[in-house]
């Protein structure tokens, strides 16, 4: 990937880490709180077999598309076990 299409990236993934902050769900692996930056870097890893810096420039649409969807599907995944826990609190309550 070219030196633009790098800082393309990384600014995308650098906003969308921080629009997660605090909404990945609870870890036991992680008792100080998720980083949601290795959270993303980890997913692109496993999806496209390599860093984002290795992926080729004419990917960079698609690995936009794959940020945009990791953010939808962790905050998902968050307001799921706030359901979760909620609902489970209200159980015990009764």
């Amino acid at each position: 990937m070219n030196e633009d299409n790098k800082k393309i990236a990384w600014k995308h993934i650098t906003k969308t880490g921080d629009e997660l902050k605090g909404k990945l769900p609870e870890s036991p692996n992680h008792p100080k709180g998720r980083n949601p930056y290795a959270h993303i870097l980890v997913l692109i890893k496993t999806k496209f077999g390599c860093s984002y810096k290795d992926i080729p420039d004419e990917k960079l649409p698609i690995l936009i598309k794959f940020i945009d969807f990791v953010k939808e599907r962790s905050i998902k995944v968050f307001l799921f076990w706030i359901y979760l826990d909620i609902d489970a609190y209200i159980y015990c309550l009764f």
